[in-house]
């Protein structure tokens, strides 16, 4: 069984990618967040994957609450991984999830990283397309050796995309990803042809649609950028800065 959250489409890519190497099963946390109960039935000798997006060097929030209340039907101790899905680094993203993991009573055998391209809009331009396809090339040769690193059931610190002063740089930002995440700054333009996709899309269901248009009803969401980066008329904005900035969503993603 291999969890998953995706707000682009990294990390779904890359749990479908191992869920077709090991004939697995996948769950979207952001869809089982809206269910009741989140128990799941594991099979003897089955692995259990979670597939996660690095947010300032950390593990969105959101994780926090679906933790909270999963149940394992099992009465073994099951293999578990992690794979994070980063830009650029993922400092002590790993660490910190095994230490959420822990303090559930649950222990993780092994994680490890992989690079996709980066899509976190308020401060960087997504790659144009041919980019993305070296960068999509390069990343299944990571999750190609990542599958057999699973299979082989290896354990331990697997991740190669730490960047230099791990520890430091994940205690020193995210404390402020964790603080923030506020959607004042998120706006709809003219553009705006009342889908309603982002509200559908939204995992922290921040976005309402009022009067044809979305409306951010709560404070803060998990800052997943899903909305800015799904609209099809790229109708959402963040601030002044998104404006000319390209959209990504991963094309190989449906």
């Amino acid at each position: 069984m291999i969890f998953y959250f995706s707000a682009t489409g990294n990390s779904r890519y890359a749990a479908d990618y191992l869920a077709r190497r090991f004939h697995d099963r996948t769950v979207d946390i952001a869809q089982a967040l809206r269910e009741e109960p989140r128990s799941y039935p594991l099979q003897p000798g089955e692995t259990v994957g979670f597939v996660l997006p690095t947010y300032f060097y950390g593990i969105p929030v959101i994780l926090h609450a679906f933790l909270d209340e999963l149940q394992f039907e099992t009465e073994e101790r099951h293999y578990t991984y992690l794979v994070l899905t980063c830009g650029a680094m993922t400092g002590s993203a790993g660490d910190q999830f095994a230490g959420m993991l822990q303090d559930r009573d649950y222990r993780i055998s092994a994680y490890y990283s992989v690079r996709m391209p980066d899509n976190y809009l308020p401060m960087f331009n997504p790659p144009p397309p041919e980019k993305v396809d070296e960068l999509l090339a390069a990343a299944d040769r990571e999750l190609d050796g990542i599958a057999v690193d699973i299979e082989l059931r290896m354990s331990g610190n697997c991740d190669h995309h730490r960047g230099p002063f791990p520890g430091l740089i994940t205690k020193l930002l995210y404390p402020g990803y964790r603080r923030g995440r506020k959607t004042g700054k998120f706006r709809a333009t003219d553009a705006c042809i009342s889908c309603g996709k982002c509200a559908a899309a939204c995992p922290c269901e921040a976005i309402q649609v009022k009067d044809g248009r979305p409306v951010w009803v709560e404070s803060q969401c998990v800052f997943c950028m899903g909305c800015i980066n799904g609209c099809p008329t790229q109708a959402i904005q963040y601030g002044a800065a998104t404006k000319k900035r390209r959209r990504y969503q991963n094309p190989r993603v449906k």
